[in-house]
C-alpha cells in the first residue's frame, strides 16, 4: 500500500507491504510551493526516480491518498466508493483550469483556500500516479488525523474498557 498526503509545503509518500514498513520519503513539492513556481526541476525528478525505483513494478498496488484537495478532487470528479483514477484526475486538472479562482468558488462550491490549490494538488496527483503506474487510489472522507485519533480511541477502549458480557 501507497501512502500520500500533499501539503501546502510538501508531499509525503510512505510505503508498506503486508503491513510491514518498506520506504517513507518527503519531497519539498507542496501546493502553495507549485502555485507560487517555487518547485525546483531537480525535486520533481527526485520525486520520480524514488516512485520508479519501488519494488511494485508488476503489482495491483492499493493506494490511499489522504487530505482535503484529494478528498475534494474525489468528491466532485470520482467515484461513489470514494476512488478516483489517474483519467478522472486528468479530466478535473482540465474541468478546474477552464475558470479563474472566484468561478471555482461558484462553480464548484469550494472554499478560498480549497480552490487556490486544488489544480496544484491534480497535478501532483497526477505525476505521482503516472509515475507510479498506479491507475487508481482510494480517497477516504477522513484525513491522516482522523484515522489516528479512530485507531488511538479503539486501543483506548480495548486496553481500559472492561469487558460488558464478563458481568
Amino acid at each position: 500500500t501507497l501512502y500520500i498526503d500533499v501539503g501546502g509545503g510538501s508531499t509525503e509518500l510512505s510505503l508498506f507491504s503486508n503491513e510491514k514498513f518498506i520506504s517513507s520519503k518527503s519531497f519539498n513539492i507542496g501546493t502553495i510551493r507549485f502555485l507560487f513556481d517555487k518547485v525546483l526541476s531537480s525535486e520533481w525528478l527526485k520525486l520520480e526516480e524514488w516512485l520508479k525505483s519501488l519494488p511494485i513494478k508488476d503489482e495491483n498496488i492499493n493506494c490511499i491518498c489522504t487530505g482535503g484537495n484529494i478528498s475534494a478532487i474525489t468528491k466532485l470528479f470520482g467515484n461513489k466508493d470514494y476512488t478516483v483514477n489517474n483519467k478522472q484526475i486528468e479530466n478535473a486538472i482540465e474541468e478546474l483550469e477552464k475558470y479563474s479562482f472566484h468561478e471555482r468558488m461558484q462553480v464548484f462550491s469550494l472554499r478560498p483556500d480549497r480552490a487556490d490549490v486544488i489544480i496544484p494538488a491534480a497535478k501532483i496527483f497526477n505525476n505521482i500516479l503516472k509515475w507510479g503506474n498506479i491507475d487508481t487510489v482510494i480517497a477516504p472522507q477522513l484525513g491522516l488525523a482522523d484515522g489516528l485519533a479512530i485507531e488511538l480511541y479503539k486501543n483506548y477502549i480495548r486496553e481500559n474498557r472492561p469487558n460488558p458480557l464478563e458481568y
